[in-house]
Order: structure tokens, then C-alpha cells, then sequence
């Protein structure tokens, strides 16, 4: 639940930042693969660059939303939850700035600290990440069709949950 929040929230800032401009209808896929015990989920949210990528990441007990009323998450936390279910944290992003740029960053419960947010081509995530490629072409993603976000070029967010505890 707490990486949907993080996809309404993000919309929400995205909105009231510019609050004249029409912006896409905000879509959310939450997508379940039994087999390998993980979750996907995809949003049409305004995506994260680099800085907010680190901040992400790096931020640990540091909330942007402390003080924004109407928003979830007001500890800092929340991201990090992953490390009570699962194994490993995924997370490819592009921004409406640069939509052929996926900045892709990986976190491992046993591991506190984060490797700098990669930047890649989406074609590049398409044919050499092999956790992509394995569910684009196992349709895990069918629910609405096969792009890893939910409108291609645009922006939006892509979390992976990898490798939940099968007591979760």
C-alpha cells in the first residue's frame, strides 16, 4: 500500500505545483506474479529524477510530506518497508523532461547502503535487464499491455517487490 500512496502523492504534489495545466488521468497497476513472489506496480505519475531518486533512497527518516497536509507518509520510511517481506527493492523512473531516460535503482534488505541511481535507455531495460524481459514476455504485465509503464512516453514509476517471504 505504501508505494500506491507514494504514486497518489506524487500526482498530487505534480498537480498543485502546476494547478492550470491539464495532466494525465493518474493510472495505477498493481501486478501479482505468484510463481516468483513478487509484485509490480506501475503508475503514470510525474516519475523522479535523479535528486529525487537519491533523496529516495538516501533519506531514511527524512520526510518531503512531513508538513503537506492531505499527503501520506510522514515519517520517512515508508520505501524502506520492503526489507520486513521481501529481498530486493527495484525501481525505474522517467520524467516528461526525458522520457527515453529510465533511471533505475536497486535495494537490498541486507544491504543499507544504495548504489547512485542509473541512467538508461528504455530499449536498453527492455532488452538487457533480465527481470523486465522475463515479465514483459511472460505478461506480467498484461493487465493493460506489455510496456513497462503504463503510457509509453510519458513519465511514471515502476516499483518491483523481489522475492517476498512465502509467510507474507
Amino acid at each position: 500500500m505504501e508505494f500506491v500512496d507514494n504514486s497518489v502523492d506524487s500526482d498530487d504534489v505534480r498537480s498543485r505545483k502546476i494547478p492550470n495545466e491539464k495532466h494525465p488521468i493518474l493510472e495505477i497497476h498493481a501486478n501479482i506474479d505468484l510463481d516468483r513472489r513478487n509484485i509490480w506496480i506501475r503508475d503514470s505519475g510525474p516519475g523522479m529524477g535523479e535528486a529525487e531518486l537519491l533523496r529516495l533512497i538516501n533519506g531514511i527518516g527524512r520526510s518531503v510530506k512531513r508538513d503537506s497536509p492531505g499527503l501520506n507518509g510522514q515519517f520517512g520510511f515508508g520505501v524502506h518497508a520492503f526489507r520486513a517481506a521481501a529481498d530486493k527493492l527495484v525501481v525505474y523512473s522517467t520524467t516528461l523532461a526525458d522520457p527515453s531516460i529510465v533511471r533505475n535503482v536497486n535495494l537490498f534488505r541486507n544491504c543499507s547502503a544504495a548504489e547512485a541511481p542509473e541512467d538508461r535507455s528504455l530499449d536498453d531495460v527492455y532488452l538487457n535487464d533480465p527481470l523486465v524481459s522475463a515479465s514483459v514476455a511472460e505478461d506480467i504485465f498484461s493487465s493493460t499491455n506489455s510496456n513497462l509503464f503504463p503510457h509509453s512516453g510519458t513519465s511514471g514509476t515502476v516499483i518491483g517487490i523481489l522475492n517476498i517471504d512465502p509467510v507474507w
